[in-house]
C-alpha cells in the first residue's frame, strides 16, 4: 500500500498568488509548496477551485489561466514540482462549491440554468412559505436560518444535466493533466440534493461515482498508469447516508481507491470515525481522517494561539489510535506562514505516531458547528451544535478520546502531568464541583479553583486512560445548585 503519512489539501490557496501581477513560478512554489518538502507530507492534493465549462462544454481555459497566475498554468507547475520531489499528487475538485452565493454568481451555466440549483425553484423570487419570525437573506431571498438559503446556489445533483456537466469537466480535466489521481470533494460543500430527497437519490449518486470511475479507468488505460479515485465525504457512514452518499456501496463495488472521512467547522475526532476506518479496511481501501482548519464557532480558543499546536497533535494522535492510514490536512493554505498556521513545524511530527510520542497534547470533546455563522454551509448542520454550555445540575457526562498511551508513558516516567480543566460560568467563588473520571470520584481536595471560571485537577493513570474517557460533572461542596451554572468547556492536557 502506498505510504501517505500526511495528505495536504491546500483548499484553493494556489490561486491567491494570481492576484499579484509580479508573481513568479518560483515565488509561488516557495510560498506554497516547497516548505512541505522534506516533511512527512507524502501526497499533495491540488485544489483547482473552478470547475466551470464554456458554453460549448469545453474547459474554461481563460479562467484556468487567470486563476493559475501570470506565471503560467499552476496545474502544470505544481505537477512538475511534485514529480521532481517524488511526491504523489492528486487533482482535487470541489463538487458543489457555494462561495458564489456570497461573492456573486459568475458561472454562466448557473446563471443560465437557475432551475438546476438547489434554491432554483424560487430563485430569484422570494420564497413564499414564510413564518412570522423569518428574516430574509437579501442574497438568496430565502429565510436566513435555512439550509436551502445557505445552499441556494448549489447544484442539485438529482438533475441529469448537473451530473453530465460535472462529468464533462472531469473527463477533460483528467485528460489534460497527468495527476496520479482525482479527488471528488463532497464536503466542500456538503448538500448535493434538496432536503428530503437524499435517500431516494442514493443510487443516483452511486451511478455518478461509477461513471467517474469508468472515465478514470479509460484515461488510465490510455496513459498506461492507473488514475486513482479519492472521495472526501462526511465523517461517518450515517452522516454520509444522510447527505446522499452510499459509501459502503462504493467500497463494495470497488469504485474508490482512497476514502477521506471529513468534517468542517466542527471538531470531530471521536471513536465514531472508526466506523469508516473499519469499513474501508474491510474492502482493502485506505482511510484518511481529516483534520480541518481550526475555526472554533464557540470561541474556546483562538487560531494560532498556544493551544493550537497541542490540539492538532492530539487530534492526529487520536486518528492514529483509531487505525487511520494517514492524516489529511485541509485548508491550511501556506505551510511556511509561521505567524498564522505554524504548519511547517507540525508537518515534521503529526504524520507518524512514533514522532508524536513525548509531545504535549490538548484533548477536547467533539465540537459541532451547526449554529455557527459558517457552520451550516460547511457541514456543521450534519454534526449538530456545539455541546456547550451544559447545566451542572443535570450532571452532564463529557466524553473525550485520548489517543496517547498515557498509562505506558506514566510507567516509563515520561509524563510530566495530566491536567483536567473544566471551564464554568455563573458559579460563586465558594462553590465547588464533584467530578468523576471513568466512574472514579476525584477527591474534593484535588479539584482546585484555578480562576474565576476554571477548575483544575491533576490526574493519574488510572482513572485516565487511552481511549474514551467519561467525565461526569456535578455540583460539589458549598454548591446551592444554581440552575444557571454551566460547564462551557472541558480539556485534558497531556504534558511530557
Amino acid at each position: 500500500m502506498t505510504k501517505r503519512r500526511i495528505i495536504y489539501n491546500d483548499d484553493g490557496a494556489a490561486e491567491k498568488p494570481s492576484h499579484n501581477p509580479e508573481a513568479t513560478a518560483e515565488g509561488f512554489l516557495d510560498a506554497y509548496f516547497n516548505p512541505a518538502l522534506g516533511t512527512q507530507v507524502d501526497t499533495w492534493f491540488y485544489n483547482s477551485a473552478h470547475t466551470w465549462l464554456n458554453e460549448d462544454r469545453t474547459m474554461l481555459d481563460d479562467r484556468v489561466r487567470q486563476t493559475a497566475g501570470v506565471f503560467g498554468d499552476a496545474n502544470e507547475i505544481i505537477l512538475e514540482a511534485a514529480r521532481k520531489a517524488d511526491m504523489e499528487i492528486f487533482g482535487s475538485l470541489r463538487m458543489n462549491d457555494i462561495h458564489c452565493a456570497f461573492c456573486g454568481i459568475e458561472e454562466k451555466f448557473k446563471l443560465q440554468n437557475p432551475d438546476l440549483l438547489i434554491g432554483g425553484e424560487h430563485w430569484p423570487d422570494k420564497y413564499p412559505h414564510l413564518l412570522e419570525s423569518d428574516e430574509l437573506d437579501s442574497r438568496c431571498r430565502y429565510p436566513e436560518l435555512a439550509l436551502v438559503g445557505y445552499f441556494s446556489a448549489a447544484y442539485d445533483f438529482a438533475r441529469e444535466e448537473v451530473r453530465q456537466y460535472r462529468l464533462d469537466f472531469i473527463r477533460q480535466y483528467c485528460s489534460k493533466y497527468d495527476w496520479d489521481g482525482l479527488e471528488l470533494d463532497f464536503v466542500r460543500h456538503p448538500l448535493v440534493f434538496k432536503p428530503g430527497e437524499e435517500e431516494e437519490n442514493l443510487d443516483t449518486m452511486t451511478d455518478f461515482v461509477r461513471q467517474v470511475r469508468a472515465t478514470l479507468n479509460k484515461i488510465g488505460s490510455e496513459r498506461g498508469r492507473p488514475y486513482l479515485l479519492a472521495v472526501r465525504v462526511p465523517p461517518t457512514p450515517a452522516t454520509a447516508l444522510r447527505t446522499g452518499f452510499d459509501v459502503e456501496r462504493w467500497l463494495d463495488d470497488s469504485l474508490i481507491d482512497l476514502l477521506i472521512a471529513a468534517s468542517e467547522w466542527s471538531w470531530y475526532y471521536s471513536s465514531e470515525l472508526k466506523e469508516f476506518v473499519d469499513m474501508g479496511h474491510r474492502c482493502g481501501v485506505p482511510v484518511y481522517l481529516n483534520c480541518p482548519h481550526p475555526h472554533d464557532p464557540a470561541k474556546h480558543y483562538k487560531f494560532g494561539d498556544e493551544m493550537h499546536g497541542p490540539l492538532l497533535r492530539a487530534i492526529c494522535s487520536n486518528f492514529w489510535a483509531l487505525g487511520a492510514d494517514g492524516v489529511y490536512l485541509f485548508n491550511y493554505p501556506y505551510p511556511n506562514d509561521a505567524d498564522e498556521t505554524k504548519v511547517s513545524g507540525w508537518l515534521q511530527d503529526i504524520g507518524d505516531p512514533e514522532t508524536l510520542l513525548g509531545l504535549d497534547k490538548l484533548y477536547l470533546p467533539d465540537k459541532g458547528g451547526g449554529d455557527s455563522t459558517w457552520g451550516p454551509e460547511a457541514g456543521g448542520y450534519l454534526m449538530g451544535p456545539d455541546p456547550f454550555p451544559l447545566h451542572i445540575v443535570h450532571g452532564p457526562t463529557v466524553k473525550i478520546l485520548v489517543g496517547d498511551d498515557v498509562e505506558k508513558a506514566a510507567s516509563n516516567g515520561l509524563l510530566k502531568e495530566i491536567l483536567l480543566q473544566v471551564d464554568v460560568e455563573n458559579m460563586h467563588a465558594v462553590e465547588g464541583l464533584n467530578i468523576r473520571i471513568n466512574g472514579d470520584r476525584l477527591p474534593a481536595e484535588s479539584i482546585e479553583r484555578a480562576a474565576e471560571n476554571c477548575f483544575e485537577a491533576r490526574l493519574q493513570t488510572p482513572p485516565i486512560k487511552r481511549g474514551i474517557n467519561e467525565i461526569d460533572i456535578l455540583p460539589g461542596y458549598n454548591s446551592i445548585g444554581r440552575l444557571v451554572s454551566t460547564v462551557t468547556n472541558v480539556k485534558i492536557w497531556v504534558r511530557y
